[in-house]
């Protein structure tokens, strides 16, 4: 079982786990603008950014567990490195289905499940990798 002590985790394999459950993954690019013409530049612009999608997505009943991905060079060495974000759908009046990042007590069960099968798949990917 697991403990709570803030938004960090201990699971009982003794690994502990940190979760942010207001994760944003937003990447900026940094972009080179010296030796570029002004319509290559507007043209780049004008590309749509290809949408990020989770490596895995976790889900028991109602709430969902979703595990990103991230390469960065560290000491000059690649390093992957992961987080999770939680979500809670529902419908709403009109019968159409929402999102949400809140969770209410009925959830509270679901998430610590969702923490575990989460860290262990976290825990096989980077097996996967070698990171």
């Amino acid at each position: 079982m697991a403990a709570l002590g803030g938004s960090s985790w201990v699971l009982a394999h003794g690994h502990s786990v940190h979760f942010s459950l207001h994760a944003t993954m937003a990447t900026k690019k940094l972009k080179e603008v010296s030796g570029t013409k002004p319509e290559e530049t507007a043209a780049t612009d004008a590309a749509p950014a290809a949408k990020r999608l989770p490596l895995k997505t976790l889900r028991v009943d109602d709430c969902s567990a979703s595990i990103w991905g991230r390469d960065q060079m560290v000491r000059g060495e690649m390093r992957s490195f992961f987080s999770v974000t939680f979500e809670r759908s529902y419908k709403d009046r009109d019968g159409a289905w929402k999102y949400t990042r809140s969770f209410d007590g009925d959830s509270l069960g679901k998430l610590v499940t969702l923490c575990q099968q989460a860290s262990e798949a976290i825990e096989s990917l980077r097996d996967q990798v070698g990171s």
